[in-house]
């Protein structure tokens, strides 16, 4: 993989933006580049992707009027397993 730094990272991606029409803050900091970049680990990316797909349910509950309920106490017994396995 091609070892890009992270000015030349942002300003493609800047560029991609702004073709897509979409308006992009040019003065945001740029993050680290790819040799300082640390990857996280395959069960840290699984959790937080499982418990975005569960606060997103619990959204579609709660502006669909549906069970809020119980997806909010399922929601939160799922995160507080996950924090205590950290």
């Amino acid at each position: 993989m091609e070892k890009i730094s992270n000015i030349e990272r942002r300003n493609n991606s800047n560029k991609k933006i702004k073709q897509l029409g979409i308006a992009c803050l040019e003065t945001l900091p740029v993050i680290e580049d790819s040799s300082q970049a640390r990857l996280k680990d395959i069960d840290t990316i699984c959790k937080r992707a499982i418990a975005c797909l569960i606060s997103t349910q619990l959204a579609i509950d709660i502006s669909e009027n549906n069970d809020y309920d119980s997806s909010k106490i399922f929601f939160s017994k799922y995160v507080k397993t996950i924090w205590r396995s950290r």
